[in-house]
C-alpha cells in the first residue's frame, strides 16, 4: 500500500511530520512531495526529513501577491499530477492552498479513485479583500476559488486548522466530512523566562511582515504602550514590511532588534526567553482564526497580544493566555498591557503551557484515518 502526502509549502513541522509517521506505521510506504523553493526565506533549500521526500523544481517568486506566486503554484499542481501517476498510491492527504492544486488531485481521484484527504489550513481568496475592487476585478478571484470549490466536495474527507473555519465549511460544503485536526509545533524544552514585565515590556513578533500584517496597529499600540514603559520589539523573520515597521517604531522610540529568519530552536529559544510577550496582528479583513505564530508561542509558553479571530480569538480570551487588542479602544488594550504584573504573567504562562499540552499535542489522528483506511 502506497501513500502520498502533499504540501506546496511544507508544513513539515507543523502538521506533516505526525501524518506521515501515522501512515509509515499503519504500513503505507510513504511519500512526501513539496517544492524546492522555501515559500518564508524566498530561497531554494534541501529537504532533510525521515520520511521518503520528493522536492519538485518550481519556479521562484520574490512577492506573496503576484503573478510569479501563481505560476510557481501552477507548475507545482501540474507537476504533482504527473508524479501520482508515476507512484500511484492508494491515498492522498494533501495540504491546501494552493487551490490549483486541489483541482488537479481530484482530477487524478476521478481517474483512479484513490481516497483522498483535504486538509486546509487558510481559505484564499476570501483571506483578500477582492470584492472591493469590483466585478472586473472580481472575476479572476472568482475562478481562483472555484479551482477549490468545484471539486472538493468529492474528496474523502475535509480537514481543517480551526473551529471557526470548520463552521465556514459546514455552510458552504454539504457532500464531505469534515473534521478539526489542530495544528502542532514541536520545540523541545522550554525557554528560561524572567517575568519581569514591570519596569520594561519586550515583545516578539514571529514571522515574515508583509500585506497580512497589521503594522499600523502594531504601530499604535507599541507607540502607546512606549509612552508610560520602555519597550523593546524582537522580530524573528523578515517580509517586504519588515523595513518600514522598524523604522516607524525605531521614530517612537521602540528598541527593535531584528534577528533575521531563523530556524535553529535553541536560538529562538534563547530569544522567546527575554520576552513577556508574543504579538500576532494580522489584518482585520484576513479572518486569521488560527495562526501559526500564535501555536508556537502557546507552545513555548509565551503569553501573546491578539489581534486574530474565531478559535484564537476565543483561546487568548476564555484562557488567560494573553491580550485581545480593541481594535475600537486601543487606550484600553494599552492600559491592560501596563497593568500586568510579574505574577499575573507567570500564571499566563502557565496557562500558555497547560493550554497547549490539552489541545495541541498529541490528538488522536485515528479520527481522520478511520474511515479511510
Amino acid at each position: 500500500m502506497k501513500a502520498v502526502c502533499i504540501s506546496c509549502f511544507d508544513y513539515h513541522a507543523t502538521r506533516m511530520k505526525s501524518i506521515t509517521e501515522y501512515l509509515c506505521d499503519k504500513g503505507y510506504d510513504t511519500r512526501y512531495i513539496i517544492t524546492d523553493f522555501q515559500h518564508f526565506s524566498k530561497a531554494r533549500y534541501q529537504a532533510k526529513y525521515n520520511v521518503n521526500t520528493t522536492q519538485l523544481h518550481v519556479p521562484a517568486y520574490m512577492k506573496n501577491v503576484s503573478a510569479a506566486r501563481l505560476l510557481s503554484h501552477y507548475v507545482f499542481a501540474n507537476k504533482v499530477y504527473k508524479k501520482l501517476n508515476e507512484i500511484k498510491p492508494d491515498i492522498i492527504y494533501c495540504m491546501f492552498p494552493p487551490n490549483m492544486l486541489v483541482k488537479r488531485v481530484m482530477q487524478y481521484k476521478y481517474k483512479t479513485g484513490v481516497k483522498v484527504i483535504f486538509d486546509c489550513y487558510d481559505m484564499w481568496p476570501e483571506s483578500f479583500p477582492y470584492k472591493k475592487y469590483g466585478k472586473l476585478l472580481s472575476l479572476p478571484f472568482d475562478i481562483w476559488r472555484n479551482f477549490r470549490d468545484k471539486y472538493i466536495e468529492k474528496a474523502d474527507m475535509l480537514v481543517c486548522v480551526s473551529n471557526a473555519l470548520r463552521d465556514t465549511f459546514l455552510t458552504n460544503y454539504k457532500g464531505v466530512p469534515i473534521t478539526v485536526l489542530m495544528p502542532s509545533i514541536s520545540i523541545e524544552g522550554m525557554p528560561r523566562y524572567t517575568f519581569d514585565i514591570e519596569n520594561k515590556i519586550t515583545l516578539c513578533y514571529l514571522g515574515n511582515i508583509n500585506h497580512i500584517t497589521d503594522i499600523e496597529l502594531g504601530i499604535e499600540l507599541l507607540s502607546k504602550v512606549a509612552q508610560k514603559r520602555p519597550v523593546t520589539l524582537h522580530i524573528i523573520g523578515g517580509g517586504k514590511n519588515h523595513d518600514d515597521f522598524v523604522q516607524k517604531l525605531e521614530a517612537s522610540r521602540i528598541q527593535v532588534i531584528s534577528h533575521g529568519v531563523v530556524f535553529d530552536d535553541e536560538i529562538k529559544k534563547y530569544i522567546f526567553g527575554q520576552c513577556n510577550f508574543g504579538l500576532n496582528i494580522p489584518r482585520e479583513w484576513v479572518k486569521s482564526t488560527m495562526s501559526l505564530k500564535s501555536i508556537e508561542y502557546m507552545n513555548v509558553g509565551l503569553p501573546f497580544i491578539n489581534s486574530g479571530v474565531g478559535d484564537t480569538y476565543d483561546i487568548v480570551n476564555d484562557n488567560n493566555i494573553g491580550i485581545s487588542i480593541d481594535r475600537v479602544d486601543i487606550d484600553k488594550t494599552v492600559k491592560t498591557i501596563l497593568s500586568v504584573s510579574n505574577k499575573e504573567l507567570r500564571n499566563m504562562h502557565d496557562c500558555c503551557v497547560a493550554y497547549y499540552i490539552n489541545n495541541f499535542a498529541n490528538q488522536n489522528l485515528d479520527t481522520i484515518f478511520d474511515s479511510i483506511i
